[in-house]
């Protein structure tokens, strides 16, 4: 190896390095002008869910709730990721949460 070769693979080696840097800026800007439109959606989507799960009847709820709980639990002892399993107990929480809420307002 000669240094005119040390050199020019420096050379290359920076030029992919500041290749990649400039991707990821790239991405990274990308991601920031979709990210409140992501946003936006995912909270309609949770408002939307959740005012359909309130208009459930009761046993429906709790049916609904112990399906999630069994699924995120199955999931969990499966080795399923992690991301998978909470986001199958989210029902399981917002029924809970809202049965909790109901209580203490009746008492």
């Amino acid at each position: 190896m000669t240094k005119h070769d040390t050199v020019t693979n420096g050379t290359t080696g920076n030029q992919r390095v500041t290749g990649a840097i400039n991707v990821m800026r790239a991405t990274a800007d990308e991601v920031g002008d979709r990210l409140p439109a992501v946003v936006d959606t995912v909270r309609e989507g949770a408002t939307e869910g959740a005012r359909t799960i309130q208009e459930m009847p009761d046993r429906d709820q709790r049916l609904l709730a112990a399906f999630s709980l069994g699924l995120g639990l199955g999931l969990s002892i499966a080795g399923a990721p992690r991301l998978l399993a909470i986001a199958t107990l989210a029902p399981a929480l917002l029924i809970g949460t809202q049965m909790a809420t109901r209580r203490t307002g009746a008492s």
